[in-house]
């Protein structure tokens, strides 16, 4: 179960989501992510390797809330398909981030926030893609999930 700051809640995944997330409460969690990864990246090393791969970090997981808003402003179906592409793209590169800094043992000086995180990129980058594959299916752009 997820909890929106704003008191509103839903389950994630597939099978335990009775409720489809709205656009806006999609927005909201992105954006509360990008800014808890920003606290988290805070917190680590100051040496020029970790300034590196969490600046990178938080470059994606913003890129991710910024981009997936930007799907909204969409003038057609292909521009909202190319716009999902990117929030895709961008989603999995914080889920390599995250992965890259566990596996250089940077992770582990975030504390539980940074298995949380890492944990909430794995959901984003599920969560978005099964919204682009959707998205293509409906639009006939994609013969099979």
């Amino acid at each position: 179960m997820y909890t929106f700051r704003s008191g509103v809640r839903f389950a994630v995944g597939a099978r335990c989501d009775p409720d489809p997330v709205t656009t806006e409460e999609m927005r909201e969690r992105l954006l509360v992510f990008a800014i808890d990864v920003l606290r988290m990246t805070r917190g680590l090393p100051n040496d020029d390797a970790t300034r590196h791969a969490s600046r990178q970090l938080f470059r994606a997981a913003s890129s991710v809330a910024c981009n997936y808003r930007a799907t909204s402003l969409s003038r057609s179906t292909a521009e909202f398909l190319a716009k999902m592409g990117v929030v895709r793209e961008e989603a999995d590169e914080v889920a390599f981030w995250f992965e890259f800094l566990e596996r250089a043992a940077l992770l582990s000086a975030a504390g539980p926030e940074g298995q949380r995180l890492r944990a909430e990129s794995r959901e984003v980058a599920a969560m978005i893609s099964a919204a682009y594959r959707t998205s293509r299916q409906r639009y006939g752009k994609l013969k099979s999930p």
